[in-house]
């Protein structure tokens, strides 16, 4: 028996690690998104919130609806309500997915593909005096939840209010008469609204060929909100054939009021070639100019003339030409900040490229995701810009202290974006808001600590060996200061 042997290199193996953390399983069906009729279709649920607060986020069954087979049970809740643990079927969601807010729960609802279902129940809840106020605080403060079928968004609201018909005819003027309207109408101070739940959910899918293209949810069937009150819970399926390309079933999700307009090519690259113009001659004027100052400030002192010494005619960055390319007091923190600078501006760059070049807001979490994987990539940038930046100061001699530099450098940016996240994540868990999981967080340490640091490595060597010598334009003002960070001076150099 012969045994073959792959040795990958340890670049691989962190790549491969990456996908294995950003990338999610799912099903045939679901990954081509071609079906046969009667082929199920999966209904998630994924958060439900404040329309007027985004990111105030929740699961779905924190609020006490139907949930699908296998049983809930009670316990703490929202803003004292009900909440329900997850012993629901639930979807693996990405990394990427899982760091915008993102958490899937079966519904429970049939869905079949091709196949009209109507007045389907899903479940008959009395409601107690407990459930119902989570129902009345998620109606007041106009609760929306979100859910997705064929990996496409659909939104509906949890329920409204409706005014008291002699409440609003009294307080149409406002002031004195809204006040006094609650009791002189002969409503209940109290309860000057009605608060109503929809137990109805009406989606209407149309679909191509084997694909779905679209989906619109409608609400029903509202149900007055009160303790005792018998609510039974419905959703009908409804299928029409459409003439729309697959290709094309998330443009109706973009911003029209933007994309409604043509864009106008020759006006931008005719504004483009202008700008360059003269931005152009801008910079000629500039350059020879700054020459000849450049020359005067290279020379000794002694080679200057009687009318080339003066400064009183000197102005300007002209006054302090020696202190500009001198080593800054922390060197060290310096550098890194100098090379976490040029790898944001290259990893910006590479995420508006990605963005304009393909369509990463098809998937949920794309945009996430590629931001961690060109995180990674550029990482090798951060590094190497860092390294040479800080091996210029001490050229010709060697650079002591290049190790905490490099240190720094893959860490100074990563360890403040997980200080805010800690935070936030905190304050998430104290309102019982969704939250990052600690499964999440451990991945993103794993990918800083396998991928980002690594290639920080590299790139500071190959910036230490690679990187030209100092030339800076003009002369500077050598001055000692005292040793600063790591118990190295940042002016070892001079």
């Amino acid at each position: 028996m012969i045994s073959i042997k792959l040795a990958l290199p340890p670049a691989l193996l962190a790549l491969a690690l990456a996908s294995l953390l950003l990338a999610g399983p799912a099903s045939a069906a679901e990954a081509d998104h071609a079906y046969l009729q009667g082929d199920p279709l999966p209904l998630y649920f994924n958060k439900v919130g404040p329309y007027h607060n985004p990111q105030e986020t929740y699961e779905y069954f924190t609020l006490p609806f139907c949930a699908p087979e296998g049983g809930v049970e009670g316990g703490a809740g929202v803003e004292g309500g009900a909440k329900y643990p997850t012993k629901y079927p639930t979807k693996y969601a990405g990394l990427g997915e899982v760091l915008e807010g993102h958490g899937f729960v079966h519904s429970g609802m049939s869905v079949q593909f091709a196949t009209p279902q109507r007045a389907q129940p899903l479940c008959r809840v009395v409601l107690t005096e407990e459930e119902a106020d989570v129902f009345k605080h998620a109606v007041l403060h106009h609760y929306w939840y979100q859910m997705y079928l064929d990996d496409l968004p659909v939104w509906g609201m949890v329920g409204e209010i409706y005014e008291h018909p002699t409440l609003a005819a009294a307080t149409e003027g406002g002031g004195a008469d809204a006040a006094a309207a609650t009791t002189t109408a002969g409503v209940p101070a109290s309860d000057p609204f009605k608060l109503y739940i929809y137990t109805h959910k009406r989606l209407s899918v149309a679909y191509n060929g084997n694909r779905v293209i679209e989906v619109n949810l409608t609400s029903q069937d509202p149900k007055l909100i009160e303790a005792g009150a018998t609510l039974d819970f419905s959703y009908d399926v409804l299928w029409q054939e459409t003439t729309k390309p697959f290709d094309t079933r998330f443009e109706r999700y973009l911003d029209y009021s933007f994309f409604e307009h043509q864009i106008h090519w020759f006006s931008i690259f005719n504004s483009f070639m202008m700008v360059i113009f003269l931005v152009g001659i801008v910079a000629i004027i500039l350059v020879r100019t700054l020459r000849n100052d450049y020359a005067k400030y290279m020379r000794d002192e002694e080679d200057l003339d009687e009318t080339e010494r003066g400064v009183g005619e000197e102005s300007g960055w002209k006054q302090v030409h020696g202190d500009v390319f001198r080593s800054p007091p922390r060197l060290k923190v310096f550098a890194a900040l100098y090379g976490a600078g040029h790898q944001l501006i290259a990893l910006c760059l590479m995420l508006i490229f990605l963005s304009i070049a393909s369509t990463l807001y098809v998937h949920r979490g794309a945009v996430v995701t590629t931001f961690i994987v060109c995180y990674g990539i550029t990482s090798t940038w951060s590094g190497y810009m860092s390294g040479s930046f800080y091996k210029q100061h001490f050229y010709p001699r060697p650079s002591p202290g290049w190790i905490p530099t490099m240190c720094l450098t893959a860490s100074i940016f990563p360890v403040a974006s997980f200080g805010v996240l800690f935070s936030l994540n905190t304050v998430s868990l104290s309102y019982g808001s969704r939250s990052i999981p600690t499964t999440a967080a451990i991945s993103l340490v794993l990918l800083w600590l396998f991928v980002a640091v690594p290639l920080t490595v590299g790139g500071t060597l190959l910036g230490r060996h690679l990187a030209p010598s100092a030339s800076w334009p003009c002369r500077y003002v050598q001055r000692h200061t005292a040793p600063v960070l790591f118990g190295t001076a940042a002016s070892e150099r001079q």
